[in-house]
């Protein structure tokens, strides 16, 4: 019975189904027909038990997510006091998670090897040939 649990559900309904249209037919197939009636009624009632909590796990997730939103903004508030407090380049900011405004370093520039000039044959002496 490969496939999805809906489909193995159907499946084990339509053979209890034929299995009843045949029970005369068949000596002995009672027994087996009421064991599986009992184990299809249980599928039923556990997928349907199964739905409900799908459904109260998605309202708790969309609460979490609510209450993670207030909880950043709460948090920014908290951080923005104490930014206040301790100043905004205080180090002391770290331990609360914000970040403490630190100057800026300059990047070392390597200095630029000097262009070469470029040498000019000195003119010569006038008046000697």
């Amino acid at each position: 019975m490969p496939g999805s649990i809906g489909n193995q559900t159907l499946d084990l309904q339509n053979l209890v189904v034929n299995a009843k249209a045949s029970a005369a037919d068949v000596p002995g197939l009672d027994v087996h027909i009421a064991s599986l009636e009992q184990v299809v009624a249980d599928t039923k009632d556990l997928n349907a038990r199964l739905e409900m909590r799908k459904g109260i796990k998605q309202d708790e997730t969309k609460e979490r997510k609510a209450l993670l939103d207030k909880g950043r903004k709460l948090a920014a508030r908290v951080r923005a006091a104490l930014k206040a407090h301790f100043g905004i380049d205080s180090e002391r900011l770290v331990q609360y998670g914000a970040r403490p405004v630190r100057p800026r370093t300059k990047k070392v520039q390597t200095p630029k090897p000097p262009e070469p000039t470029p040498q000019t044959p000195a003119p010569a002496p006038a008046g000697k040939p």
